[in-house]
């Protein structure tokens, strides 16, 4: 029999068994009989009361089994004793009932001839009963009296003796009555249960010896409390109420006390205690000792204290003539008994110093020097100071080296006691000055660029220090001087300044000067030069042009080497306004809520130079370049007020500072010097729910630089140019992979946005901004060289474009370019997104298959992120289910043999994510919405030799491209000829492409996954090529994604 029969057997077999059992159910037993066995009274006196509690029966069922119950099983009718005859009583068990025939008597007859008259109560229940005493009522004795008159004793043991005590309780006090029954006849006995109470206290044990002064001790006390019942129990001393008057105590317990007479002894004075803090224990050989300062205290037998004065004790002396450390005896009233010491120290002279704070160090030449207050401080042998000694102390002074008429530092000696070891600097100055120049130093901020040159923030640390020519140059040296109250000043700030400028070695002529200095301006320490100067290298020499001696000028002397550039010269963050010059935001039409404002952009950025900063200017400046001389730490401050809304947020859509470059100016340079511009403290962006955001995420920029003359016809990118160089941008708004913050922290200002010209970066640092770098449309070619972009919340570049003058290729431009981005020798690394996002929208135009962007980055640049899809912007446009397929589908490839992946568990510098999280290198993505639109992104030769991607990386949208070569968009004609009616529903396959041949299709319709090739051969080639190189395009939809196997070129993280 197989396995299987024999379950169904078993089976077959429980059901069977389940049956019988239901069916044996329907046949239950039923009480067929009561049967009485014992305890049960058939016959009762009249009146007695029935018991039926020691009655035992058998039930007898119909089946013939039987049951032995107890009384308390049973169900007992009422039976009348008040009237005689013969009764039946009922008797049930469960639904099933019998009766018994009972005989209840006529009289209460003994023997033949008496009966039972009476009877009365004698004995038993105690004299006095207490609450909770225990009464044995079998002990009650009555006297029962018959008709013929003899009387007989009885006791409740006597069984026909019957009483309530069961009924009666001591628990409680109070009258109680006791009914007792004796064939028929009956009495009753009043008795009185009494409350136990305390009526006395008494103490057992006691300590009565006190002294003086101190009071009952009551620890080690016994007390008993006593009640009326005789008990005597201990009481707890927190029980009891102890007070004391004199020598009497008393001890209270509620109402009830007693008294206590104690036997008080005299206190008298055991030990000294010496408080020397304000005694001077250490002092000079020759001085005397003082022990006037110290207190003493004497300690009482009785455990208290009191002050002992100088009169009831004595001390002993001590010689101070030779260095020692000596004790001094305190003696109470002449008993050697009682003493306590204290030991002094005598001190030899190691060396002394003068105060400069009790004599004037500083003053003018020609006036008398006092020294009459001049105290030195001692440095005794054990290197202690003592300080304050002066001439009434036996100082001496020597002032012989000192010539109060002659400009100049001198030395003056103090001496105490044989010791000459002090001097101090007196400075005689000029006295038309307040003050005397002791160093010099470059200023802080080339110091500080000095060190950030150096610095990690930086690619190229060698690039020369750049001043502009537009105004002058502030060169102001950084002072230590003695003011005029003598105190040294670090940072004095009010000085003429002595300038020189060389060139080549030597200083200019005066033919030189007129051509390359405009001005120098010793009272502003400023040198301006001239336009003949741009290109031009100089050193500048400067020194204070008053407060030092001819001797100290070298020694006091700074210089710098600069390159002269033409630009406007900027050392605050507010100054960063100048750079407005063109209306990029229609401020009037956001703020007019808030107030009605009409006014541009640039008109309030004018006003707010004139009326804040004292700066009036009737048109924006013309400048071909700025140049920083310091961080720039810009804050709401240094901002109209109007670019905030009354939240105290940023209006979206903002430039903080936009510039653009036009026909007159068609270049411009932002040279940094190495110098950092800080948003730490400017607000985000104003949310979707209040303002004029409409999206929830923020489109506003500390910088914008455009060019105003793209709707000009004969338009060209080359015209036009605008070149950042040795400058840093820092915000506070890093990569926190937590998509959690994002709706915070997705309002965060971009660092800047560049187009419609040439953007040349050179040797920046943007970290820590919502988004880095953004390229904005087309006619944007950017180079990015020798810079480093770390560390952003959602993009480090950005490049959108929405073909903003609508061509199309029936009528393109002439000139078009579309957006190009160079990256070399660069670092752009980690952030919150993909390093790279491309977004291209071409909505309501006909085909422009010029449109989209060109990156190009070569074998030095280092670019990667680790992501998991769970930060900001994946969430802020609805991509985390898309990650996490994306990361799935990397894993999924692991699987069938794909050799590397792009998938890992960990992410930069071993960073671990959330469980079930995965970390993807994402370089790029190019999102793409419209017709015919092509990205092109090539990468250089890798160190290896080979192609990190290819030499023409298409992520394109064209539904002209045959495939494998490129991936399609929505509804695009070319992917529903090949994959059918799914793929132009929208349901298009998964390609996967590394431009080596590598191609993978996976369509999502039926669940296939092809590699390209004909024979198995091929195809199991082809996939092997998709892990050729270090990066992989994925085209999913409208995206289409770089991976990268490995961080690019080996990297791991930042420098």
């Amino acid at each position: 029999m197989d396995a299987k029969m024999k379950r169904f057997l078993s089976l077959a077999l429980m059901i069977v068994l389940m049956l019988s059992l239901a069916l044996t159910s329907c046949g239950r037993k039923q009480v067929k009989d009561i049967q009485i066995t014992s305890g049960f009274k058939y016959e009762y006196e009249l009146n007695e009361t029935p018991d039926f509690s020691g009655v035992k029966a058998t039930i007898v069922y119909n089946d013939g089994t039987t049951k032995e119950v107890n009384a308390d099983e049973l169900t007992f009718g009422a039976l009348d004793t008040s009237t005689s005859g013969k009764k039946d009583l009922e008797i049930s068990y469960g639904s099933f009932t019998t009766s018994v025939e009972v005989n209840v008597k006529s009289k209460s007859i003994v023997g033949d001839n008496k009966e039972l008259v009476s009877i009365k109560y004698v004995s038993g229940i105690p004299e006095n009963v207490y609450v909770g005493d225990e009464i044995s009522f079998n002990s009650i004795v009555i006297i029962a009296t018959y008709s013929d008159g003899s009387e007989e004793t009885k006791t409740a043991s006597n069984t026909a003796v019957k009483h309530n005590g069961a009924d009666i309780s001591t628990a409680t006090a109070g009258e109680k009555t006791l009914t007792i029954t004796f064939m028929g006849k009956s009495c009753s006995y009043v008795f009185n249960v009494q409350e136990i109470v305390v009526v006395g206290l008494a103490v057992t044990q006691a300590n009565l010896n006190v002294i003086e002064g101190t009071e009952f001790d009551p620890t080690d006390m016994k007390v008993d409390k006593i009640f009326n019942n005789g008990e005597r129990i201990n009481v707890s001393l927190d029980e009891l109420t102890i007070t004391q008057n004199g020598n009497i105590v008393t001890v209270a317990y509620g109402n009830v006390s007693t008294t206590l007479t104690l036997n008080v002894e005299d206190a008298t004075v055991t030990t000294l205690t010496l408080n020397t803090a304000s005694f001077t224990n250490k002092i000079l050989v020759g001085d005397s000792v003082n022990t006037s300062t110290i207190s003493i205290t004497g300690t009482l037998n009785n455990g208290l204290s009191e002050n002992v004065p100088h009169t009831d004790v004595t001390f002993s002396s001590v010689d101070t003539s030779a260095p020692g450390t000596y004790t001094i005896t305190v003696s109470y009233n002449a008993d050697t008994t009682i003493t306590a010491s204290v030991d002094v120290t005598v001190l030899g002279i190691k060396s002394i110093t003068i105060d400069a704070s009790t004599i004037a160090t500083f003053f003018p030449a020609g006036t008398a020097f006092d020294h009459s207050g001049l105290k030195v401080n001692v440095t005794a042998s054990d290197d202690s100071v003592l300080l304050g000694k002066g001439i009434a102390d036996g100082v001496s002074v020597d002032v012989s080296n000192l010539n109060t008429d002659a400009i100049g530092q001198y030395n003056i000696t103090a001496s105490y006691r044989g010791v000459t070891s002090a001097q101090q600097t007196i400075t005689v100055h000029d006295p038309d000055l307040s003050y005397v120049i002791l160093d010099v130093d470059l200023p802080m901020s080339l110091s500080s660029w000095e060190t950030k040159r150096g610095g990690a923030t930086f690619k190229v640390h060698d690039n020369p220090y750049v001043v502009g020519d537009d105004n002058p140059y502030i060169f102001k040296l950084t002072l230590t001087v003695l003011d005029g109250n003598g105190n040294l000043n670090e940072a004095f700030d009010s000085y003429k300044s002595y300038f020189e400028v060389w060139q080549n070695g030597a200083e200019l002529t005066e033919a030189q000067y007129t051509e390359y200095v405009e001005a120098i301006d010793p009272a502003n320490n400023s040198i301006d030069f001239t336009t003949a100067a741009i290109g031009q290298t100089f050193t500048i020499k400067t020194r204070p042009a008053d407060g030092i001696s001819d001797a100290d000028a070298e020694n006091m002397t700074r210089e710098h080497t600069v390159k002269i550039v033409d630009g406007l010269n900027i050392y605050e963050a507010w100054e960063l306004n100048y750079l407005t010059n063109y209306n990029d935001f229609d401020l009037a039409n956001e703020i007019d809520g808030d107030g009605g404002e009409t006014r541009t952009v640039v008109q309030i950025v004018l006003d707010f130079l004139k009326n804040n900063k004292g700066v009036a200017l009737d048109a924006p400046k013309s400048l071909a370049g700025i140049v920083l001389h310091n961080d720039m730490d810009v804050k709401k401050s240094d901002l109209p007020s109007e670019f905030f809304h009354s939240s105290g947020d940023f209006y979206d859509y903002l430039t903080v500072f936009p510039h653009a470059t036009d026909k007159n100016n068609p270049t411009f340079t932002f040279y940094g010097n190495y110098y950092t511009v800080l948003s730490y403290d400017l607000p985000n962006v104003v949310g979707k729910d209040v303002a004029n955001n409409d999206d929830s995420v923020s489109s506003a920029q500390l910088f914008r630089f455009s060019c105003a003359e793209l709707n000009d016809t004969n338009f060209r990118v080359e015209d036009y140019k605008t070149r950042l160089e040795n400058v840093a941008f820092r915000d506070n708004n890093p990569n926190k992979n937590n998509e959690a913050t994002a709706n915070r922290d997705m309002l965060g200002i971009i660092a800047m946005k560049v187009q419609f010209q040439q953007i040349e970066v050179e040797n920046i640092n943007i970290t820590a901004y919502y988004i880095g770098f953004f390229l904005d449309n087309d006619y944007t070619v950017a180079t990015v060289n020798n810079s480093i972009f770390y560390n952003g919340y959602q993009n480090l570049i950005y490049s959108y474009n929405k073909n903003p003058l609508g061509e199309d290729d029936a009528a393109p431009a002439a000139n078009h370019v579309p957006i190009t981005l160079n990256i070399t020798n660069s670092s752009v690394t980690k952030c919150g997104g993909p390093v790279i996002l491309n977004q291209t929208e071409n909505p309501g135009y006909a085909r422009h298959s010029k449109s989209g962007a060109q990156v190009t980055i070569d074998d030095k640049t280092e670019i990667w992120t680790w992501v998991t899809g769970q930060e900001a912007w994946f969430k802020a446009i609805g991509a985390q289910p898309i990650a996490t397929q994306l990361a799935g589908l990397g894993l999924l490839l692991a699987e069938g043999g794909m050799p590397k992946t792009f998938v890992s568990t960990t992410g930069e510098n071993g960073l671990t994510g959330e469980s079930g999280e995965y970390f993807m290198n994402m370089v790029m993505v190019n999102i793409v919405s419209g017709t015919d639109i092509q990205t092109v992104l090539t990468f250089a030769d890798d160190l290896d030799g080979k192609l990190t991607v290819g030499e023409k990386t298409y992520l394109d949208m064209n539904d002209t491209v045959t495939l494998p070569d490129g991936v399609h968009g929505y509804g695009s004609a070319n992917v529903a000829t090949q994959f059918g009616t799914q793929a132009a529903a929208g349901k298009e396959p998964v390609i996967i492409n590394t431009y080596t041949d590598g191609t993978l299709v996976i369509d999502k319709v039926n669940q296939t996954a092809t590699p390209a090739g004909s024979t198995e051969a091929e195809m199991y080639q082809n996939m092997q090529k998709l892990a050729d190189g270090d990066m992989v395009a994925i085209y999913y939809g409208c995206f289409g994604f770089v991976f990268g196997y490995q961080p690019f070129n080996g990297a791991t993280s930042n420098q």
